[in-house]
């Protein structure tokens, strides 16, 4: 299976939150950036007896937006494979043997990646326009992911994973980079 991704990210949100001091947040800080962002991306996936593999990338296109700042391209990707457990005495133990309901395991193992530029600030002054961008900001972050998806009767999904810094290419001084948890459930109609 494959499919083309394409869109534009529309101005939304409010574009000048302050903190308690009462100075703007930085526009990558902000509900909105305030500018028109078009993206394109692809989506993979290919399917085995009991082996998933799947993957996805999508780049954004920044443009100008809040504060006459330009917040940055983006870039995301995801590599995945998933296993599904045919094990009977999983389904022995859990709900199955309770609802009469199938239910199905999935182990997980992913790698997901964001990149982003670096912001560019231009600012009108009485004396004349000057542009610079933040040395402390964007570059690239790959998390490993290994998880597990439940499937109860083909419409509940749950699933669990455990994300852990991998790569971290990250421009200047920023915070590093933690373990993620992920949790999510699902109701297919």
């Amino acid at each position: 299976h494959s499919a083309i991704i394409a869109g534009v990210k529309i101005p939304y949100g409010d574009r000048r939150v302050k903190d308690d001091q009462g100075f703007l947040f930085e526009a990558d800080d902000q509900p909105g950036t305030g500018s028109w962002e078009p993206f394109v991306g692809l989506a993979l996936s290919k399917g085995f007896k009991h082996l998933s593999l799947d993957a996805n990338g999508l780049y954004r296109f920044s443009t100008r937006g809040t504060l006459v700042i330009i917040v940055g391209d983006m870039a995301s990707f995801n590599i995945a494979v998933s296993q599904r457990v045919t094990n009977r005495y999983l389904k022995k133990i859990f709900i199955e043997k309770l609802s009469n309901k199938t239910l199905d395991w999935d182990l997980i193992l992913e790698a997901n990646g964001h990149w982003s530029e670096k912001p560019e600030f231009n600012i009108n002054l009485p004396f004349g326009h000057t542009s610079f961008r933040d040395e402390n900001h964007g570059g690239l972050l790959i998390y490993l992911t290994p998880g597990m998806r439940v499937i109860f009767d083909k419409e509940w999904i749950t699933n669990f994973a455990v994300s852990l810094p991998l790569v971290e290419f990250l421009n200047g001084r920023q915070r590093a980079p933690s373990v993620r948890l992920v949790f999510g459930l699902t109701r297919i109609f």
